[in-house]
C-alpha cells in the first residue's frame, strides 16, 4: 500500500492532459492517412472517428499518468502484483471526477470505508482544531454526506465493497476477508499487526455542547443515509475521559488513563494533553536530543526499561521498554500485557 496520494492521480492527468497537444496530434494523423481529411467531413464517419481520436488521445495520456506514478512510487522495483492506495476523501470542495480514475485504472477495485458520521464530526473537529459549533458540525456533518455520496458512485463499475470501520477495528479479519478473497488473496496475520498500529494523534472526540440529533437534521438526506447504515443519531453521548496524571507519593505520578495502543507491543500516554504538559514537553528526548529526558517509568512501585528505547524496538519487543518523546510517553509493560486490563499500577517520575 502506497499509503494517501492526495488526488495525485487526477492532479497528474490535469498536468498531462494540458500539456498534451492536440494539434500536433491531429497533423500526425493527417500525415499518416492522406484520405483522413475526407473521413473528417464524411457523415458516415464523422461521430465515430472522432470518438476514436477522443479515445486515443485520452489513452495516451492515461499510460503517461501511470508511467509516471510508477516512477514516482518505485513500482518497477517491486516484483508485487497488486499495489493501492489511499485518498482522504473525495467529496465537498474540489470534488475529483471518477471518470479520470477509471480511465488511469480500468480494472481497479474500490474499497469505500464508512465511518459513524457522528464519531467522524467529534474526530475531525479535535484534529482540526474547529470550535464546537453549530456552524463546525453542520460542515463537517455535510462534507461526510457529499463524501458518502460520492464514494457510492464507484459501486456502479461492480468492482466495489463496503467496510465499515467499527466492524475493521472490532474484527480485522471477518471484515477484510470477504475484499482479499475477491482479488485472489486471503488473510494473514501480518494484516492484525497492521491494523493495530495508530497513526497520527488520537482524538478523545468530546462530546459536543449541544444536541446534534438537531444538526443532523439540518442537512439533507444524512438521517436517511444513517439510517440506512444502522447508525444511530444519539443525543450527546458523553466521550471519552480526558487522560490526566495523579500526584502519589512523593514525585510520582500515577498514569491514570486511558493509554491507546499504538502499534505492537507500543502503548501511548498523551502527555500533551495532562495538567504537567508544559513542564514534560521542556524535557522531552527529541530530535537531537536523544537521551535528555530523566522520565522514568514504574510499573506497581517498580522501575521498568529501559528508557529512551528506539520506538520499533517498543513496538516488536517490549518488555518494559519506554520513550518520553515530545508530548508523549511511548512504552510497554513487563509481561506485553495491555495497561488497561492488567489491574497494575503505572507511574512516571521526573525530577531528581
Amino acid at each position: 500500500m502506497l499509503g494517501a496520494l492526495r488526488f495525485l492521480v487526477p492532479s497528474l492527468w490535469t498536468t498531462c492532459f494540458e500539456a498534451f497537444d492536440y494539434s500536433a496530434f491531429l497533423d500526425r494523423r493527417f500525415d499518416e492517412n492522406p484520405d483522413f481529411e475526407r473521413m473528417i467531413y464524411s457523415s458516415d464517419h464523422d461521430a465515430s472517428l472522432l470518438g476514436e481520436l477522443e479515445a486515443a488521445r485520452r489513452g495516451a495520456v492515461a499510460a503517461q499518468v501511470r508511467a509516471t506514478l510508477a516512477t514516482l512510487c518505485f513500482l518497477a522495483d517491486t516484483d508485487k502484483k497488486l499495489w493501492g492506495f489511499k485518498e482522504i476523501f473525495n467529496g465537498s470542495a474540489g470534488i475529483h471526477d471518477w471518470a479520470v480514475y477509471d480511465t488511469v485504472f480500468p480494472r481497479a477495485f474500490w474499497l469505500h470505508l464508512i465511518r459513524d458520521p457522528l464519531e467522524f464530526a467529534r474526530s475531525a473537529a479535535w484534529h482540526v482544531n474547529l470550535p464546537q459549533t453549530t456552524d463546525a458540525a453542520i460542515r463537517l456533518l455535510t462534507g461526510w454526506r457529499d463524501v458518502f455520496l460520492m464514494s457510492r458512485q464507484r459501486a456502479a463499475c461492480g468492482r466495489y465493497c463496503e467496510i465499515r470501520y467499527e466492524h475493521l477495528v472490532d474484527d480485522p479479519e471477518a471484515a477484510l476477508g470477504p475484499v482479499l478473497e475477491r482479488i485472489g488473496l486471503s488473510w494473514d496475520e501480518e494484516c492484525r499487526f497492521a491494523m493495530g498500529r495508530q497513526v497520527g494523534r488520537r482524538s478523545e472526540r468530546n462530546s459536543w455542547p449541544f444536541e446534534l440529533s438537531e444538526v443532523v437534521d439540518e442537512i439533507a438526506g444524512l438521517r436517511e443515509i444513517m439510517t440506512e447504515l444502522g447508525y444511530p443519531a444519539p443525543r450527546g453521548a458523553p466521550g471519552p475521559a480526558v487522560p490526566r496524571l495523579r500526584p502519589i507519593d512523593g514525585d510520582r505520578w500515577r498514569i491514570c488513563g486511558p493509554v491507546w495502543r499504538e502499534n505492537g507491543q507500543c502503548w501511548v500516554f498523551e502527555l500533551g494533553r495532562s495538567e504537567l504538559a508544559g513542564e514534560l514537553a521542556a524535557i522531552a528526548d527529541d530530535i537531537g536530543y536523544w537521551q535528555r529526558s530523566p522520565l522514568r517509568l514504574y510499573e506497581d512501585g517498580k522501575a521498568i526499561g529501559p528508557p529512551h528505547a528506539l520506538h520499533f524496538r517498543i513496538r516488536r519487543k517490549g518488555g518494559g521498554g519506554y520513550s518520553h518523546w515530545r508530548d508523549r510517553l511511548l512504552f510497554s509493560t513487563s509481561d506485553n500485557s495491555n495497561p488497561n486490563t492488567n489491574g497494575r499500577c503505572y507511574a512516571i517520575a521526573f525530577k531528581s
